[in-house]
């Protein structure tokens, strides 16, 4: 038995080396920016990303007509 199997459909922990990280370009930004979709099921709930910036890019100010944006 293992997790998979002992707990079918149970969140895992994945760390950021895991991920699958792509160029992100933004209309605007300054420097590297990457992200990972986490969720792009909009039935299971808002989209969920995680970003990597390098030191000093910048993302301009914006609007979501449609959505809201938080950073953690």
């Amino acid at each position: 038995m293992n997790r998979d199997t002992a707990f079918p459909g149970a969140s895992h922990v994945l760390t950021a080396e895991a991920y699958d990280w792509a160029d992100f370009p933004i209309p605007g930004h300054t420097g590297g920016l990457k992200a990972v979709f986490l969720n792009r099921d909009l039935r299971l709930g808002p989209i969920m990303a995680a970003m990597r910036m390098e030191p000093g890019a910048r993302i301009p100010a914006h609007y979501h007509a449609r959505t809201t944006e938080t950073f953690l």
